[in-house]
């Protein structure tokens, strides 16, 4: 699938604008996090790579997803920053551009102080086309392990809906990785998180969408506290 072809797919931000996005102690009750760092504190992230995939937040620069390192209090040396106009190892880059949305899901991610995994080993940062077209629908290895996509495929047939799926579910039959997707905020699952070997995150605190799918099965298979699905998945 080319990357033009791929954009007509529409690619749609489930995002919210707010004055910070520092996290609450109940948060880390609510997740689990406390009573887990309570049994061993050194469960932080420590040595999983991971992957964050984000839609563009603008529709003028499609290439706006970038995670800005000083934003979570991470050196630039643990991203690589990657889209359809290549891979960049510093920030800024030629790339892409910052995005506030993909700076919102790190920080309920990997923030050095905020995050419930603050030690991970890298993230490598994708445009989502780009890794859809070139990692998932090509069934190419990647050395994340841990995968968050905050972000939906809307706009499409039903047909174009089961094959997103059914792409996403052979990547993990094969290759075993975790994806945590969003499901949406408050009208049906979209893929990716409607896929049945990605875990489909609502949220507990706002509106959330909810499936059955159209093969009938329940989505999400779980819920946080994030205010939107693109917050609670990271968590």
């Amino acid at each position: 699938m080319t990357l033009k072809t791929q954009r007509q797919f529409v690619w749609v931000l489930s995002f919210l604008l707010c004055a910070a996005f520092n996290v609450f102690a109940s948060d880390f009750d609510t997740i689990g996090v406390t009573p887990l760092r309570a049994v061993d504190p050194t469960l932080i992230g420590t040595g999983i790579y991971v992957t964050q995939a984000e839609a563009s937040e603008s529709n003028a620069n499609t290439n706006q997803f970038e995670v800005a390192p000083a934003a979570v209090g991470q050196p630039t040396s643990l991203f690589t920053w990657i889209s359809g106009l290549g891979t960049a190892t510093t920030f800024p880059n030629s790339v892409g551009a910052e995005s506030g949305h993909a700076g919102g899901v790190a920080s309920h991610f990997y923030h050095i102080y905020d995050g419930p995994s603050p030690g991970v080993l890298h993230v490598d940062n994708y445009l989502a086309d780009t890794f859809y077209e070139n990692v998932v629908a090509l069934s190419q290895a990647t050395p994340g392990k841990v995968i968050n996509q905050s972000f939906l495929f809307v706009n499409n047939t039903s047909a174009q809906d089961a094959a997103i799926n059914t792409t996403y579910d052979n990547y993990v039959a094969r290759f075993g990785t975790i994806f945590c997707s969003a499901v949406g905020n408050g009208t049906t699952a979209y893929p990716p998180g409607a896929a049945y070997n990605n875990i489909g995150v609502g949220v507990s605190d706002a509106l959330s969408s909810v499936g059955g799918t159209p093969d009938g099965r329940a989505k999400p298979d779980l819920c946080a506290p994030g205010e939107e699905t693109s917050f609670s998945a990271p968590y």
